[in-house]
């Protein structure tokens, strides 16, 4: 697995860069209350400008997220050049077939209506790039028709580079191998079981959607990630998630497509557009649903494994804002503190797009983040 040696824990600080100095100061005047009134006025400025256009981080790490230190979060910010520009070189390359002595899978989901833009393909070559002999890599699709329509597809649609790493499923076998199964928005996880009895040799997954960006290193992320995961769990870990998992309010959106199988304080749910998953939980999540047992994707893995005595474990992570932070009324942990809605790595759009256009058409330098949505329609022609 990806293990980084780690070392000290510093604070984390803004950007330097986005700090507005005042480079010139010209006095009007000699007077000392005309002075005082200048210098408040200057101060006031900058505190307004600050507020306006710099991003404010998060604090939330506790005192042992010493895992962030092994990101360079704090001492190293990235631009396109420095993150991009060795991928750009792999135009032509063809990535091999993923390994089938790993034991560690990486699993980008996406499905026939997605475009490999060329963003997205930066975005997979970082993947692979980063991968080694104890990882595979799988591009696995949502593509409908028969095997020889879904063989068809990756001809023509997928590039080159990356035809050795897809695998492909649809709608029927799914409906075909677990019955609950409904449709792929809902119960989204499904897919992720089938990988999971499909490839039995991998001991854990880490999956994501293909509208998940990373600005950094995967290598050192995933980990840090899971080196701080392990650490947490005192074994390895069943469920390792990057936002914070709730336990399910009265007035979330799911609440009663799980209903049927968990009182309401029963359930938990979060936002799995990356998570590490183990072999005992993908196990424990088939066999609920061979017993009739399914709800959304949200809430199931999260509730299967808080029902099962299974580890989850919240990775803490730099996360970014505009604005100011709001409490989040849908979640209330399970040591009771809120939640917070908003930022960089969220369910929408709160940040995510505007800090990735920055490094990628700006040319600004942006310290390690993960970001979610990032998708071709809202982030225009980034090359």
């Amino acid at each position: 697995m990806w293990m980084p040696r780690l070392r000290g824990f510093k604070q984390l600080d803004l950007d330097s860069e986005e700090s507005d100095h005042c480079k010139r100061c010209f006095s009007l005047g000699p007077t000392p209350l005309r002075r005082s009134r200048v210098v408040l006025v200057l101060v006031l400025t900058v505190v307004v400008v600050l507020l306006l256009g710099s991003l404010i981080l998060r604090n939330d790490n506790p005192p042992n997220a010493q895992f962030l230190d092994g990101l360079d979060v704090g001492r190293r910010c990235w631009t396109d050049e420095t993150l991009y520009e060795p991928l750009r070189s792999l135009h032509g390359h063809t990535w091999p077939a993923p390994s089938v002595s790993a034991r560690t899978a990486v699993l980008v989901r996406t499905s026939q209506h997605d475009e490999f833009t060329p963003d997205l393909v930066l975005h997979l070559r970082s993947i692979l790039a980063d991968s080694d002999e104890n990882t595979a890599t799988f591009l696995v699709v949502h593509v409908e028709g028969d095997e020889a329509a879904q063989t068809e597809w990756i001809r023509k649609t997928v590039p080159s580079e990356f035809q050795n790493i897809v695998m492909t499923f649809n709608t029927e076998i799914l409906r075909s191998r677990y019955p609950t199964f409904e449709s792929v928005p809902v119960h989204n996880h499904v897919v992720n079981v089938l990988f999971a009895d499909k490839f039995p040799q991998f001991d854990f997954m880490w999956i994501m959607e293909a509208d998940v960006r990373l600005i950094g290193k995967w290598k050192t992320f995933l980990g840090a990630s899971m080196e701080y995961a392990i650490k947490e769990a005192k074994g390895l870990p069943d469920l390792v998630s990057f936002d914070k998992i709730c336990v399910t309010e009265p007035d979330w959106w799911w609440r009663e497509n799980c209903a049927p199988h968990w009182p309401l304080e029963e359930t938990s749910h979060g936002l799995l557009v990356l998570a590490g998953w183990s072999r005992k939980l993908m196990d424990a999540m088939r066999d609920s649903m061979v017993r009739g047992v399914n709800c959304y994707f949200e809430a199931f893995p999260p509730t299967i494994a808080r029902h099962n005595g299974l580890s989850t474990v919240y990775v803490p992570h730099p996360i970014y804002y505009y604005e100011e932070q709001h409490l989040d009324y849908r979640c209330v942990t399970q040591d009771k503190t809120q939640g917070v809605s908003g930022g960089t790595f969220q369910y929408q759009d709160y940040g995510a797009v505007r800090y990735y256009r920055e490094l990628r058409k700006e040319g600004k330098c942006r310290k390690t983040a993960l970001l979610h949505p990032i998708k071709g329609y809202n982030v225009g022609d980034l090359n």
